[in-house]
């Protein structure tokens, strides 16, 4: 779980220790406790942790290769994190939205584009592994992958290695993908923004045109970069969908 020193450690300088004392350290702790930390068998990846949400779906390591092989647990040719966190509330609020929006709030899609080249292609384990070692090989952004699978639970580790080494851009070190609170879907957030806002208006809120992003960030505030990806939170401009979903 790592403790208070993983809170002064710097990345990428103290990187060694982080990786050896720090790889599910929660940085939102202070203040209140953080949620369980749950660990995981091959067996309950098909359990429900909801109605309609399954352990694998908040719990799959996008890029295994940033991830110590003992905290992984492997699939059908894809793996998972062995230990995970998530937020009751906030699968209770997806759960809500699915009703609300009338259809399945997938994590993952068959097919996916490849923003790099404009491509599409299948979302295979083999595809991905393909992509991953051309991707770190090479040095370039992991945009397909990121399409293919979405993110629930991250380890704090796993977070900062996965902006550094696969999206190259700097992280957000207070994630709540790291706390168990966040939730990323395979969803435009056009396909279901009406409802989303209305279950969401005083929580976390984000997306663009290939996901959704949703959280239990209670009176949100934050703003991400425009990157393709418009990330709006509480106080959203009530135009935004007039201006970007219609057409």
């Amino acid at each position: 779980l790592g403790d208070s020193r993983c809170g002064t450690y710097k990345w990428p300088g103290d990187r060694e220790k982080m990786i050896q004392k720090c790889q599910f350290y929660d940085p939102l702790r202070k203040g209140s406790p953080s949620l369980p930390l749950l660990e995981v068998t091959e067996d309950d990846l098909s359990k429900y942790l909801s109605d309609h949400f399954k352990v694998e779906e908040v719990s799959r390591a996008n890029f295994p290769e940033l991830m110590p092989e003992e905290y992984l647990i492997w699939k059908h040719g894809e793996a998972f994190f062995k230990y995970i966190r998530i937020s009751p509330e906030l699968l209770e609020m997806a759960e809500e939205l699915r009703e609300a929006a009338g259809m399945p709030l997938a994590t993952r899609r068959s097919m996916a584009l490849d923003e790099g080249t404009d491509e599409w292609h299948e979302c295979t384990p083999e595809n991905l592994k393909e992509y991953r070692e051309r991707m770190f090989a090479e040095g370039t952004v992991d945009q397909y992958i990121k399409n293919c699978r979405k993110h629930g639970f991250r380890p704090y580790v796993y977070k900062l290695r996965m902006y550094d080494e696969a999206d190259h851009q700097r992280a957000a070190r207070r994630s709540l993908h790291v706390s168990g609170k966040a939730l990323d879907l395979a969803i435009p957030l056009c396909e279901i923004y009406p409802e989303a806002k209305s279950v969401f208006k005083a929580h976390g809120l984000g997306g663009g045109n290939l996901e959704t992003h949703i959280d239990a960030l209670k009176g949100g505030s934050w703003r991400g970069p425009d990157k393709g990806r418009r990330m709006f939170y509480d106080g959203l401009d009530e135009g935004w969908f007039e201006k970007n979903c219609r057409g």
